[in-house]
């Protein structure tokens, strides 16, 4: 699980990776075009979900806390 933000409801790390997803097709498929604003906030959000992610792979590798 991925806590984003102190005291903030945990985030399954899989939730992230589909949020990812689906803001990267929406870049592909042209949903948003770039130069608008909701192109450049799609970016921060895809931006800041791999950052997470990658925060959340190299604080749990070595196993699992069961």
């Amino acid at each position: 699980m991925i806590f984003h933000r102190r005291g903030d409801h945990p985030i399954h790390h899989s939730t992230y990776l589909r949020m990812i997803s689906v803001l990267q097709r929406m870049v592909d498929c042209r949903d948003v075009s770039e130069g608008i604003v909701a192109w450049e906030h799609t970016n921060e959000a895809l931006r800041i979900g791999r950052q997470t992610v990658e925060e959340y792979g190299s604080n749990n590798r070595g196993g699992r806390n069961v």
